[in-house]
């Protein structure tokens, strides 16, 4: 299943779940750009197969970069937040 793929069935699916936590990531430099690689989250490694969007906002004067990752069962948003450099879980979703 392509990344992009994944990302319509969970659209169309609305099955995803709000989770808001913090986590840990370690990200990887490819072709001038970073990007998350894995996530450890409640004990368990996630490593990233491709990344189906990334975007960027502001909320006030903090500039967020919004990633939605694709794992081997699940997707997944990350935020990362530039002015405290945290990483949030947003949701999940499996595949």
């Amino acid at each position: 299943m392509t990344a992009y793929k994944a990302m319509v069935e969970i659209s169309l699916h609305g099955m995803s779940e709000i989770i808001q936590e913090s986590v840990t990531i370690a990200t990887a430099l490819t072709h001038h750009t970073v990007v998350p690689s894995t996530m450890r989250w409640k004990q368990r490694t996630y490593t990233f197969l491709s990344c189906g969007m990334h975007y960027s906002r502001f909320e006030g004067d903090v500039l967020l970069h919004i990633f939605s990752m694709i794992t081997d069962n699940a997707c997944m948003q990350i935020i990362l937040n530039t002015k405290t450099l945290r990483w949030t879980l947003k949701e999940i979703e499996s595949v």
